[in-house]
């Protein structure tokens, strides 16, 4: 999690004001089209990201160098009740860990909110789960508070 929402989360600021252009949320509307899916913070070019939780595996699934428009990447974990949860972010600068290896919580692993961001520096965060009775997409912002709210401490 960016150094930049810590010390938000640490004034007492968690506010989807922070989210885009205001409206970014999980469920507003993107462009003020469908519900976004996802969730974009503000924060600068150049902003170090850290892994929530141990991942298992993580790769970017986009990236600048194959010819996309932006990086965009997915770390995976996978629970002992055999589910699965997948972090992805888009917007990111560069990698700092290689692909395909496991992050233990707390790891630095890209520089992020400078590429393809439109209006704004962000990230988009999206949080999907995996298990037997399908897949579910859960609000990030869930995650990101809870996250927040225990490095404040």
């Amino acid at each position: 999690i960016p150094a930049v929402m810590r010390e938000l989360a640490q004034a007492g600021k968690l506010h989807t004001s922070e989210c885009y252009v205001g409206y970014d949320c999980f469920m507003g509307p993107y462009n003020g089209g469908a519900a976004h899916g996802g969730l974009d913070i503000n924060m600068p070019n150049g902003t170090i990201l850290t892994t929530p939780i141990d991942v298992d595996d993580q790769f970017l699934y986009n990236s600048l160098a194959a010819g996309n428009n932006n990086n965009r990447w997915s770390g995976f974990r996978k629970w002992a009740d055999k589910s699965i949860w997948e972090l992805t972010v888009c917007h990111l600068v560069d990698m700092l860990v290689p692909e395909h290896i496991p992050l233990k919580a707390g790891t630095p692993f890209a520089t992020t909110a400078g590429t393809f961001v439109g209006a704004r520096e962000h990230s988009h965060f999206v949080w999907r789960i995996y298990d037997q009775q399908g897949t579910y997409f859960l609000d990030p912002w869930i995650l990101m508070h809870e996250i927040w709210a225990q490095r404040a401490k």
